[in-house]
């Protein structure tokens, strides 16, 4: 019996220090790296804001080859207006 109230004890005793002064060190660290990792993120979002109709490609594939040559496109067609009179 007394061997369980000592047990009980010491438990007790483990846990309130514990909740004293591990606790509230835990709880700091894990808010300061939150508020570190939403503080980035926000920077992140605020620096990568574009404006309305701008379009940015952030990704261009390896076998991508600009060609400027345009000789091989066609010729030019002028297209007339057809007046539709019935």
């Amino acid at each position: 019996m007394l061997n369980v109230l000592l047990i009980l004890l010491l438990i007790y005793l483990g846990l309130k220090a514990f909740t004293r002064y591990l606790l509230p060190y835990l709880l700091k660290r894990f808010i300061r790296n939150t508020e570190k990792r939403y503080s980035t993120n926000y920077q992140k979002q605020q620096n990568s804001r574009q404006q309305e109709g701008e379009t940015h490609i952030n990704y261009i594939p390896e076998d991508y080859e600009q060609n400027d040559n345009t000789n091989g496109l066609g010729e030019y067609v002028d297209f007339e207006d057809v007046d539709d009179k019935i």
